[in-house]
């Protein structure tokens, strides 16, 4: 059995739109666990939810992490925000 693809638009539906939250959440954190492992990355990441909820993960020590972030900002680096990336298709078109 397929899985439907679903439109990425906010979810109205709150009882939904909390368990896509949890179960996307949770692969996010699978998938930065498996990117620090497989390629030896340092991580950071940070999920703020509508309640203002938060959920970090990080490699080492998140302070340390954001410090060495905040001193090497001005080294080229990529920095999108979802305007830049939206619609999806136009994803295909950025290299990270």
């Amino acid at each position: 059995m397929g899985r439907n693809k679903i439109p990425i638009e906010k979810i109205q539906n709150p009882r939904n739109r909390q368990a896509t939250f949890t179960k996307r959440k949770n692969g996010l954190f699978k998938k930065a666990i498996e990117l620090s492992i497989l390629c030896d990355s340092e991580i950071a990441l940070i999920i703020v939810n509508p309640n203002q909820k938060i959920y970090q993960y990080s490699t080492t020590d998140m302070a340390e992490l954001l410090a060495k972030y905040q001193n090497r900002v001005e080294a080229p680096h990529l920095v999108l925000n979802n305007l830049d990336v939206w619609p999806l298709p136009a994803l295909q078109h950025v290299t990270f």
